[in-house]
């Protein structure tokens, strides 16, 4: 959520964008298989218009039972929108 409004923030969306993507990239190689963590990637990627990693990561994780509804209907969304 931090992440979020940091970004929602600033002009530069998309140079904060890439810098999540990288911290979000650590913390997968360290925490490996987290649902949020895969989640936001696929959101942060979706930002930038990289379908192919975004699809990637959300369809990993759109059917976690952990997910919220709304959580679920985004990624859903941006699977679609990616063409997937």
């Amino acid at each position: 959520e931090c992440c979020k409004y940091f970004i929602n923030r600033h002009t530069d969306t998309e140079g904060y964008t890439r810098r999540a993507i990288d911290y979000y990239s650590k913390a997968d190689r360290l925490n490996p298989n987290n649902p949020s963590i895969t989640l936001n990637l696929g959101f942060l990627y979706f930002n930038i218009n990289d379908c192919s990693s975004s699809t990637r990561y959300l369809k990993n994780v759109v059917e976690y039972e952990g997910l919220s509804p709304q959580e679920r209907q985004q990624a859903r969304g941006c699977i679609q929108k990616c063409g997937g």
